[in-house]
């Protein structure tokens, strides 16, 4: 087999993983469709990773989530001048890292233009502050129990503002670090095991703020220990969500692994399955 037929069985094996760890909603009032996405960085075929994140954000009109990357980073080749980001920093590294500068801006919204515009809600939860020396010890500081914090966007109509109301959207890794930590060195650092259980409760609580504020939110890494209770919230008022199973590469039972959800407001979005062999999408309307 050549060497350009084992790179497009490479780019499109990925494609593959990124349909199987999507979620998919569309927008009633013409705002086309939104992918809530939790990417592998992609470090060991940066090229690959290049190629199907491109086709990530050329097929849907707004992707939002935990990119693992900034956009000055791998997404630069995907995310072009047709397209406009909102994001600010989100993501606290273990102390394995040494920043002097602000965190890495990891969770972004990524619209189509000209027929779509996002910015940055000016209301945020919260707002990392520069780190150079354990970056998690903020997340005690500012009361965050993740080591990402929310991104809230606003996305208008770029050619027919006056036609469509803008709409409101969020993305949160809310962070499964003990799950994680069975297969990966550091994504624990930072966390408390004897406080998991006020962590989980405080997430579920600003779910609710973000759900009051948005018509639509996507979580990344719902620890299973709170997943049915964060849809059976959503679904008490109304809304519609959607789950796939997010595990580890290394979890081969995948019993304990975590939830990337997708909750929507069904006034504003429908919302669709993104279904592949492995991994099922699961819909509790």
């Amino acid at each position: 087999m050549s060497v350009v037929a084992d790179a497009a069985d490479a780019i499109e094996a990925q494609r593959a993983v990124w349909r199987s760890r999507i979620l998919v909603a569309t927008h009633r009032g013409g705002f086309g469709q939104l992918a809530v996405a939790h990417l592998a960085a992609g470090r060991a075929n940066p090229e690959v990773a290049q190629t199907a994140h491109r086709w990530l954000f050329e097929r849907y009109d707004m992707v939002m989530g935990d990119f693992n990357t900034t956009i000055l980073g791998m997404l630069h080749n995907a995310v072009t001048h047709n397209h406009a980001v909102a994001t600010m920093p989100s993501y606290l590294p273990c102390r394995d890292y040494d920043y002097s500068s602000k965190p890495p801006a990891f969770d972004q919204v990524v619209v189509k233009r000209p027929q779509l515009q996002v910015a940055l809600n000016p209301r945020q939860q919260w707002r990392l502050q520069k780190v150079k020396r354990n970056p998690r010890g903020q997340m005690e500081s500012i009361g965050c129990p993740s080591d990402h914090v929310p991104v809230e966007a606003i996305i208008t109509h770029g050619t027919l503002a006056h036609q469509h109301p803008p709409v409101n959207v969020a993305t949160w890794n809310v962070a499964d670090p003990w799950y994680f930590a069975q297969y990966h060195t550091g994504p624990a650092i930072g966390f408390v095991s004897d406080a998991e259980e006020v962590r989980l409760d405080k997430i579920v609580d600003v779910i609710k703020v973000l759900m009051a504020r948005n018509s639509i939110v996507g979580l990344q890494e719902v620890p299973k220990t709170i997943a049915e209770d964060v849809k059976l919230n959503a679904k008490s008022v109304g809304w519609q969500t959607l789950e796939i199973r997010t595990p580890s590469s290394d979890d081969w039972d995948e019993m304990d692994a975590p939830s990337m959800l997708l909750l929507a407001d069904p006034n504003a979005w429908e919302l669709e399955v993104a279904i592949d062999a492995r991994v099922k999408g699961k819909n509790i309307l």
